[in-house]
C-alpha cells in the first residue's frame, strides 16, 4: 500500500502562500509535533491538543497553519489531511500520522515523526556549523574584493595612466579593470552578484537542473564523504524506526525517496522500494544495482543482509544510523580544517597579484631616478 500526500491542485496564490507560510518552519513543525504526541498519548481529544498547542506557539505563521488546522479538523478532516492541507510538515511525516490514525498508534507515530524530525534538525545544524566559517570568510574577501576592485582600483588606474614609464602586463591588466569598473561598476557589481545568486539558484535548489550542483559536490572529496555519510546514517534511522514503529517494509521504502534532495539516492531508493514490492532479497538487490559503491559502502551493505537473515534488520538500521551518525560529527568537524587553508590560499594569490601589480612599477619608477 502506497501513501500519496500530493497536494490536490490550488491556485498559484494559495500554493505560494503555504510555501512561504512553511519556509523555514522546521523547528516550530517538529515542536507541534511532539507537542501533539504528549497531549494525544495523555488521552486528550485531537481538538482540544490542537488547542492547548495553538496557546504555547509563538510564531506567527505556525500560528497560522496551526488555526488552519484546527479549522479543517472542526471541518471533519482527519488529522493527517489537515496537517497536509497545511503544508508544514514531509512527506513521510505525513504517512507516519496516517498510519497512525488508521493503526490507532497515532501517538507512538506521532513520537517517532518527533525524533526523526530532531535527527533530520542535528544533521542540517552538524552540515551548517561545519560551513559557517569558511562561508563567512569567503563572502568576506568577496565583499572586500569587490570594494577594492570597485573603490580603489580606479584611482590607481589613473595614478599608473599618467606615468611614462613602460608597464608590466599584470599592472596593465589592474588598470584595465579599474577603468572598466568606473565606468560601468554600477551596473557590473550588481548584475555579478545576481548572475552569481541566479546560477547558485539553479545549481543547488531549482528541481531540473540542481543535479549539476550535486554532481559538482560529489566530486570534491570531503563534501562527497559527507554526503554519504549523512544520507547512510538518515537512511539507518529513518529505515529502522519506520520499521520499528511496526510499519510495513514496503511503505517505508515507499517513503525513502522523500528523505532526500539527492537524484542518485532518490532513483537508489525507488530501485530498492521497487525490488521489495517484487520479493527480492537486499543481497540480490545491492548485486544488481550500479555503482552503489558510491553511495553505500561494503561494510553496510554486508551488516544489512546479515540482519536480513537473522531477523534483526531493524536494531541493525538503528545501529547503522547511529553509527553514521558518529562519523557525520566527525567529519563535519573537519571540514573547517580542508575549506581554510584552501580559502587563504586564494585570498593570498589575490593579494601577491595586486601586490605585484602596484609594487612592481613603482620600484621600476624609482630606478628612472
Amino acid at each position: 500500500m502506497k501513501f500519496d500526500f500530493k497536494k490536490s491542485p490550488k491556485s498559484f496564490w494559495r500554493g505560494s502562500f503555504i510555501k512561504l507560510r512553511s519556509f523555514g518552519l522546521h523547528n516550530e513543525s517538529n515542536f507541534f509535533i511532539q507537542n501533539l504526541a504528549v497531549l494525544i498519548g495523555a488521552g486528550i481529544g485531537i481538538p482540544d491538543a490542537l488547542e492547548s498547542v495553538q496557546q504555547e506557539i509563538k510564531s506567527f505563521r505556525m500560528r497560522s497553519a496551526n488555526k488552519e488546522i484546527m479549522e479543517s479538523v472542526n471541518e471533519g478532516l482527519s488529522l493527517s489531511r489537515a496537517i497536509e492541507r497545511a503544508g508544514i510538515v514531509a512527506p513521510h511525516t505525513l504517512a507516519l500520522i496516517s498510519l497512525g490514525e488508521v493503526s490507532g498508534r497515532l501517538s507512538a507515530n506521532l513520537q517517532v515523526a518527533a525524533l526523526q524530525n530532531e535527527k533530520e534538525a542535528a544533521f542540517r545544524s552538524r552540515i551548517r556549523s561545519a560551513l559557517a566559517y569558511s562561508s563567512f570568510v569567503f563572502v568576506t574577501a568577496l565583499v572586500v574584493g569587490i570594494g577594492v576592485a570597485w573603490f580603489v582600483l580606479p584611482k590607481i588606474a589613473s595614478f599608473f595612466s599618467d606615468l611614462n614609464a613602460p608597464l608590466p602586463f599584470i599592472t596593465k591588466w589592474i588598470i584595465a579593470v579599474g577603468v572598466f569598473l568606473q565606468d560601468y561598476g554600477y551596473v557590473f557589481v550588481p548584475l555579478f552578484l545576481i548572475i552569481i545568486g541566479i546560477l547558485f539558484y539553479f545549481l543547488f535548489s531549482f528541481p531540473k537542473t540542481k543535479f549539476v550542483g550535486h554532481t559538482i559536490l560529489f566530486h570534491i572529496p570531503i563534501i562527497r564523504k559527507l554526503i554519504l555519510e549523512t544520507e547512510v546514517s538518515r537512511f539507518g534511522f529513518f529505515s529502522g524506526t519506520m520499521v520499528s514503529a511496526g510499519i510495513p517494509i514496503q511503505n517505508v521504502f515507499d517513503l525513502l525517496p522523500s528523505t532526500t534532495t539527492f537524484g542518485n539516492y532518490k532513483d537508489l531508493y525507488i530501485y530498492l522500494a521497487k525490488s521489495v514490492g517484487e520479493g527480492s532479497s537486499f543481497q540480490r538487490m545491492f548485486l544488481e544495482y550500479k555503482n552503489l559503491n558510491s553511495l553505500f559502502p561494503l561494510p553496510v551493505r554486508q551488516m544489512i543482509v546479515a540482519s536480513e537473515k537473522s531477523g534483526t534488520l531493524s536494531e541493525i538500521l538503528l545501529k547503522i544510523g547511529a553509527l553514521y551518525e558518529a562519523k557525520v560529527e566527525t567529519t563535519s568537524r573537519n571540514i573547517p580544517a580542508f575549506l581554510e587553508p584552501a580559502l587563504l590560499l586564494f585570498i593570498g594569490v589575490v593579494v601577491a597579484i595586486l601586490a605585484l601589480g602596484i609594487l612592481v612599477p613603482v620600484y621600476n619608477l624609482g630606478l628612472y631616478f
